[in-house]
């Protein structure tokens, strides 16, 4: 169990570098993130986490990170669940991402990624949302539920969508 308490981190877990495999943790937070992601050849495996009810997002992937992550449950986090920038590209894979105040995914600032197989549901304002250069895979996913829009593309935009 991984539980980051205080507003001065920002956030439970934070990986900068390297291969680092993160899997069975229950995992919140009252920052930012729950689980951050960021810098160049960082290449984590995020497997098979409850990643809940944060103050802030998820998990937040950027400056070309490329983690992979897999049969997470994502969920309750009062922002996203998982957001893509500045040149993050994930490969996000059969995860429960759901429950949460505002998005269940954005991509924007440049984020890329591919996301595929996720049931994302349940999120207050969209399942899925691409803008400001974003250009994500989304590719068998089931996106149900929301209180909002599927997936909304606005703002420059960009990416794939297939058999969803």
């Amino acid at each position: 169990t991984l539980r980051q308490s205080g507003a001065v981190c920002e956030c439970a877990v934070e990986i900068t570098g390297g291969e680092l495999t993160l899997e069975g943790c229950d995992i919140s937070g009252k920052g930012d993130a729950g689980v951050l992601v960021r810098g160049a050849g960082t290449r984590p495996t995020i497997l098979r986490n409850l990643i809940r009810d944060g103050a802030g997002v998820g998990v937040l992937v950027s400056h070309w990170a490329a983690p992979v992550l897999d049969d997470n449950d994502i969920s309750g986090h009062q922002l996203d669940g998982v957001v893509i920038t500045e040149g993050g590209n994930p490969s996000v894979r059969r995860n429960r991402i759901h429950s949460c105040k505002t998005a269940g995914v954005v991509v924007k600032g440049g984020g890329e990624g591919l996301l595929e197989d996720n049931d994302i549901y349940a999120n207050a304002i969209a399942g899925v949302v691409v803008h400001g250069r974003g250009a994500p895979t989304l590719r068998g996913n089931t996106i149900r539920d929301g209180a909002g829009k599927g997936v909304d593309v606005f703002d420059g935009g960009l990416g794939r969508l297939e058999n969803n």
